[in-house]
């Protein structure tokens, strides 16, 4: 019985003699293991790992939202056609307002 609590105690990496106390266990395993070798990565959980983190970074960040439709041709000649119109206003505004003069 005091062996299985040994085993418990140590790291899980065969030839890490550590003690577990401050160890943490794995995500992915559930195998305890020292600081030097808690990372997923460094016993072997890397693969796992990556893909949960892929997986978070997906669901946080999506890479594809709703996609626009393309305007029909009509659509876009309106569009086209409004803009002109208001370029075409504020070009005249601009035109229409008279040279301040310098006063003396």
């Amino acid at each position: 019985l005091d062996e299985l609590n040994i085993d418990n105690n140590r790291c899980k990496i065969r030839e890490c003699k550590n003690n577990v106390l401050l160890g943490r266990t794995c995500d992915f395993c559930r195998s305890k293991y020292c600081l030097y070798h808690g990372l997923p990565e460094s016993h072997g959980c890397g693969d796992e790992a990556k893909k949960k983190a892929r997986a978070d970074w997906l669901k946080s960040n999506p890479m594809s939202g709703p996609k626009e439709k393309p305007m029909k041709e009509s659509e876009r000649n309106y569009v086209h056609n409004q803009l002109q119109k208001k370029i075409e206003e504020a070009a005249k505004a601009r035109s229409a307002k008279p040279s301040a003069s310098k006063k003396k």
